[in-house]
């Protein structure tokens, strides 16, 4: 039998998606699935990504494209000492990223979660990048919403010989917005990125996508 908690954590769920989808939404090529809050020190989680499965591009100057309906995407991360976490991500097909993320009130501070989360990839293995910026979430009893702003920063991003991505890589603001919803041994996360030239709010790539996580133990 369900319990009246579950039916009230899914039906949340059902309502949010249902949202972004009268909206018509999407979600971003470099997806977080992460609060505001840091892993404690010692826990492990491991995530799966269903990314980009909407996606919606406003303005003429942006391109975006993809050959299967939705990008894979798996990864780890570990707590550290003192609110600090680090973690290694795959995005398919040869984009990888770490980041180190720091959660920056103090565990007696409970109004909201607020991090500061670096990221370190290697796009399609071809150009490196930075993305950086915070994360704010309120823990509340069914779920966990949370708000994010993000820019990316390198030399030499114009040199990417992939057309399809090239203005998706330019672009270098990054809005986003998701929640946590806890199931049985994990956690479903629906997010929404809106990706958008530095100098011009209304040219942007807009993704959706869900990750699951759960807890991870080395034996």
């Amino acid at each position: 039998m369900f319990s009246i908690k579950y039916y009230l954590k899914i039906t949340s769920l059902i309502l949010f998606i249902s949202a972004v989808a009268i909206i018509f939404l999407g979600c971003l090529a470099t997806t977080n699935y992460y609060t505001g809050r840091t892993l404690k020190k010692g826990k492990m989680m491991i995530f799966f990504g269903t990314d980009n499965i909407f996606y919606q591009i406003t303005g003429d100057r942006l391109q975006f494209s993809k050959n299967m309906p939705f990008s894979p995407s798996m990864g780890l991360a570990t707590g550290l000492p003192y609110r600090f976490e680090t973690g290694l991500r795959w995005y398919y097909q040869k984009t990888f990223e770490g980041s180190l993320r720091w959660q920056i009130n103090p565990e007696s501070f409970r109004y909201f979660d607020f991090s500061a989360n670096v990221h370190y990839g290697s796009f399609h293995l071809e150009v490196n990048y930075f993305k950086y910026g915070f994360t704010m979430s309120k823990k509340l009893p069914l779920v966990e919403p949370f708000v994010g702003y993000y820019w990316y920063a390198n030399g030499d991003i114009n040199r990417l010989s992939d057309e399809d991505y090239m203005d998706a890589i330019t672009t270098n603001r990054v809005l986003c917005l998701g929640m946590v919803v806890g199931i049985k041994n994990g956690y479903i996360i629906p997010e929404i990125n809106y990706q958008y030239i530095a100098d011009d709010f209304s040219e942007a790539l807009v993704f959706y996508s869900i990750g699951f996580k759960f807890d991870f133990r080395l034996k």
